[in-house]
Parts: C-alpha cells; structure tokens; sequence
C-alpha cells in the first residue's frame, strides 16, 4: 500500500523500506454469473455498500489487518484489466513461461 496501514502504523510501507514503485494490494470481488440483470446486480452492489459501511463490521475487519472499500462494477472490471495488464507486462519483462 502506498500509505502505512492504520492497523500497523509503526511497518513502514514497502517504499519506505526500499523498494520504491513497488504496490501489491490484497483484495477481494463478488462476481456474478454472466449476463445477470443489472437490477441484480445493482441491489446486491447496494447491500454490499451498506454492509461495509457499518461501523462494527468496520472495526471488526481493521482489527485484522482489513481496510474494506466498496466500488461499483465498472470500477471493479477498470481494476482488474488495470492488475492484468501490469502482471501480465512484468510476467513478460521477466519471461516467466507457464510450466
């Protein structure tokens, strides 16, 4: 993460042990089937943003090392084609080969 993380102030972020440029992220999606009704997936996208802003689900997940966040489903596919090209660009800078 780019700022030290509020469950850990005193780890410094890895930039500041060195490694500058350098961001992994850990996180998660709720995927539906393919061609779902928007409606659906508008009201489950909904309940999941509700869900995560209650503040004892909150104070729950930070206590374990969690900063949660919600999107929408547009921000989520920009996130992930975003990840994807950066693997899949340092997966060839590297060669790395499928075995």
């Amino acid at each position: 993460s780019p700022q030290r993380s509020p469950a850990a102030p005193e780890v410094p972020t890895v930039a500041e042990a060195g490694v500058p440029g350098f961001e992994y992220l850990t996180w998660y999606g709720i995927f539906l089937p393919a061609k779902s009704p928007k409606h659906v997936i508008d009201t489950l996208n909904k309940s999941f943003g509700t869900t995560l802003a209650d503040p004892e689900l909150s104070k729950m997940l930070s206590r374990v090392g969690s900063e949660p966040s919600h999107s929408t489903p547009a921000e989520l596919a920009r996130f992930m084609k975003a990840e994807g090209d950066r693997w899949r660009t340092l997966a060839k800078q590297l060669k790395l080969q499928v075995e």
